[in-house]
């Protein structure tokens, strides 16, 4: 019979291995999407003043696909490390 211990992110059993919540899989979801969304926003809004200032209106379909390639490289490269075991 095996022992646990409560912790912040789960329960660690006495044998070492750690069992995840899916609360605490939630979290790293959300996470992961806040890392992909938030920088693609930024460089969405960043791109659009810069556009102006130089005198061009930049389209909302080329903005679009401004974000969800940020988003995209952002998620292949935050996913590894946010999501791993």
């Amino acid at each position: 019979m095996a022992s646990a211990a409560q912790t912040s992110g789960g329960l660690v059993v006495q044998d070492g291995t750690f069992d995840e919540s899916e609360g605490s899989k939630l979290a790293r979801f959300a996470g992961l999407m806040f890392a992909a969304l938030f920088p693609a926003s930024v460089w969405m809004t960043i791109a659009s003043k810069v556009a102006e200032i130089v005198g061009y209106k930049l389209d909302l379909v080329a903005l679009v696909w401004l974000g969800a390639a940020v988003a995209l490289v952002m998620v292949s490269a935050c996913a590894p490390i946010m999501l791993r075991d």
